[in-house]
């Protein structure tokens, strides 16, 4: 239930003045707002709304206060996704509650940011269409000039048979087919991680060790093994050992994008939903200036996940919120 507003004895349009003024402070705040200052401004909205409504049947010119409240709503809609995050989880419930008629936008600001993001994500899958079309004739013009070397070729075809083998759990056959794969490229960390992976989950542990041994020396590094290690154990299912992977990863590079996507992908991989979609959001965020090929697979990610209408989890279930353009 909506709380009371002191106003004092202050008239209706001196109390509609007030009440602009709070939302002013309040939207231009919201970053540091907590979740119940979010919901009342959208009470002094609601107030100011009907204040509005009021105040003009008895023949008041509101024009100045319109156009103050103009500028507040396009402030709102602009930082949506960050009131929709500060709103969390309970937006829907307090809406219910509520129970207000679709003039009064603000208590549906979700919508407003799934419907951003929706746009979004159509951007980005026309963008990436063209960008195959290009890369498709690149690909034919390069292999023409420069054609690929015949043991890459070969590897990639027994890599492609191994993860098909692997993803229908035949872990026998497919450490075979890793195992020819290394013969032409030797040196390739992610085929040394999938054989590890393989014979881990055929209950080769030393075997799997001497894999992954080989794999963290081909990486270079041991933020590029555990990126490696944790794409290879979501693809293999193996969303736990994903998961843990992920987080030493961020703990190595807290501003690497790479990161933050193969922890988004490993928080999907456990059913941990909101979680993926924060963390798709921040590869987002970071890769913007640097690698907008992985914004695109971000936000196609974070897209689809948002297109569920509610996000199972281990307690029940979440709206999912992200940040609107």
């Amino acid at each position: 239930m909506a709380r009371a507003i002191e106003v004092g004895k202050l008239t209706p349009a001196d109390e509609l003045r007030e009440l602009l003024d709070r939302v002013e402070r309040r939207v231009a705040n919201v970053k540091s707002a907590s979740a119940e200052q979010v919901f009342e401004l959208f009470e002094w909205l609601d107030r100011i709304a009907s204040l509005m409504a009021e105040l003009e049947a008895a023949g008041v010119d509101l024009r100045p206060e319109r156009t103050r409240l103009e500028s507040v709503e396009g402030m709102m809609r602009n930082r949506a996704g960050i009131i929709v995050r500060k709103a969390g989880l309970t937006l829907s419930k307090r809406r219910e509650e509520v129970n207000p008629d679709e003039s009064r936008w603000w208590w549906w600001l979700d919508r407003f940011v799934l419907e951003c993001t929706r746009r979004r994500i159509r951007r980005a899958l026309i963008t990436l269409g063209v960008l195959a079309i290009l890369g498709g004739v690149a690909y034919f013009a390069l292999n023409y000039l420069f054609p690929t070397d015949p043991r890459v070729e070969k590897a990639h075809e027994h890599q492609l048979t191994a993860e098909r083998l692997a993803m229908d759990g035949d872990w026998a056959q497919a450490e075979q087919e890793f195992l020819k794969a290394l013969e032409y490229t030797p040196e390739d960390p992610t085929l040394w991680t999938w054989l590890g992976v393989t014979r881990e989950m055929q209950g080769n542990q030393a075997g799997a060790e001497e894999a992954f041994t080989r794999a963290r020396e081909a990486a270079g590094s041991e933020l590029d093994y555990l990126l490696i290690r944790g794409q290879v154990y979501t693809q293999a299912g193996q969303g736990e050992k994903a998961l843990a992977d992920a987080k030493k990863a961020v703990e190595l590079a807290p501003d690497s994008a790479r990161a933050h996507f193969v922890l988004a992908g490993a928080y999907e991989a456990t059913g941990q939903y909101a979680e993926a979609i924060k963390e798709f959001e921040k590869t987002s965020d970071l890769a913007e200036e640097t690698d907008p090929q992985l914004v695109v697979l971000a936000r196609m990610r974070m897209g689809m996940l948002m297109q569920m209408p509610s996000l199972p989890t281990g307690t029940g279930t979440v709206t999912a919120t992200v940040t609107a353009p």
